[in-house]
């Protein structure tokens, strides 16, 4: 589409402002919410900016150390293969976010639940970012959902829209963790049930898995190790598997709970 940006003298890799408009805006909407949860701004800033930085270095670094390592393994030379994931960045910014959380003395899964509903919006923007730099092209094919789009080698042909429709459903995602946290909150401040503290994380993981297994048909780069589906999709399928039962035995076990309003007062 367009894979560089062109204002006056200066040249911009459009994947590069893009991923830093989706990383400040997924940042803000943490930030915020930490901030509106009683985390005082301070901690707020500096626990989402250890995120961002540990997800990046993650996704950028470790991803592309371990394709390095496999690369030598397999070919016995060494050589720097340059490339990008978001699987390690997610677990390095979880991980680091966990450690933020437990120094401000924070209920690990009401800070998480605070952090992650801003990471489906980054994402929302990041697949537009991989649109215009043809990176993640969906298959070709004859299909009505067709669209004339480039691939990383600037090939236009009829392909699946995999990265707009990545994009509306990171979208979706992010609307209903945040429909499903409002609802949440009033339930419990009027003496109800909300979701338990961890479960939009999980829901998250869970819509997440879901997304990347279904978009992982329409994808040109799936790598497929054995059987009918990819690498990926036996990945994301292990992931939907443990948010569900996670997800079933939160909600079970608050279930058992007397509500507030149930307990004897004296």
């Amino acid at each position: 589409m367009h894979p560089t940006l062109h204002l006056g003298p200066w040249t911009l890799s459009s994947y590069t402002l893009l991923y830093g408009l989706a990383l400040f805006a997924a940042g803000s909407v943490s930030f915020a919410r930490l901030y509106r949860g009683g985390l005082e701004a301070s901690a707020a800033g500096w626990t989402v900016l250890f995120t961002i930085w540990a997800g990046f270095a993650g996704a950028m670094g470790l991803f592309a150390l371990v394709g390095t390592l496999l690369h030598w393994i397999g070919s016995g030379v060494w050589a720097w293969q340059r490339s990008n994931g978001y699987g390690p960045g997610l677990a390095c910014g979880v991980g680091t976010a966990l450690l933020c959380l437990r120094h401000y003395r924070v209920p690990l899964g009401y800070g998480m639940d605070r952090i992650i509903v801003g990471i489906p919006l980054g994402q929302a923007i990041g697949r537009i970012g991989c649109l215009m730099a043809g990176c993640c092209a969906g298959q070709i094919t004859d299909s009505w959902l067709a669209l004339t789009l480039p691939d990383r080698n600037g090939a236009w042909l009829p392909r699946y829209p995999a990265r707009i429709i990545a994009s509306v459903a990171d979208l979706t995602i992010f609307a209903t963790l945040l429909l499903v946290d409002r609802w949440s909150q009033r339930r419990k401040q009027v003496g109800g049930r909300g979701l338990f503290d961890g479960g939009i994380l999980w829901g998250y993981l869970g819509l997440y898995a879901l997304k990347r297994f279904c978009t992982d048909f329409i994808r040109a780069d799936a790598q497929h190790a054995w059987g009918p589906l990819s690498t990926m999709q036996y990945a994301m399928a292990g992931v939907l598997i443990l948010a569900t039962m996670a997800l079933v035995a939160g909600i079970t076990r608050l279930a058992s709970l007397p509500l507030a309003a149930d307990l004897p007062r004296d």
